[in-house]
């Protein structure tokens, strides 16, 4: 069963295409990286967005960013997820959070929700995102 973004239905809390998600943190190895106020620069940072049946945006600190997406029960795929603009940070924070969405977002295989908890899971990484 595919969900469609296109049906914002908030009676169905486990259909994470109908909610916005805000990054909390990145759980990569024995650590655990945690998304901070201090950690963009745009207001929309980090804040994951489901647009239509296969488009998702996820901007990095400063960036914009998208990719597609398909779903089949608790399993995730996350394809061709890139930065559209090249604004570049020296922020130590910023970098380490936005390196590990280019480099891992991509391997995300799985999904659950937990409560108001969304959490992409591949071998090594989980993001953990809070509904908005």
């Amino acid at each position: 069963m595919f969900f469609s973004s296109g049906c914002e239905d908030d009676n169905n809390p486990n259909d994470i295409t109908a909610h916005n998600w805000k990054l909390a943190s990145i759980k990569s190895g024995d650590e655990i990286i945690t998304v901070s106020e201090k950690s963009y620069v745009k207001e929309d940072a980090f804040i994951l967005k489901f647009s239509n049946d296969s488009n998702f945006f996820l901007n990095t600190s400063i960036n914009a960013a998208m990719g597609n997406f398909s779903i089949h029960k608790d399993r995730i795929e996350l394809t061709k997820y890139q930065e559209l603009t090249e604004v570049d940070t020296n922020d130590s924070e910023q970098i380490q959070i936005n390196d590990l969405l280019l480099e891992h977002l991509e391997n995300v295989t799985k999904f659950s929700i937990n409560q108001d908890d969304l959490i992409f899971s591949s071998d090594n990484v989980e993001f953990i995102f809070k509904r908005m």
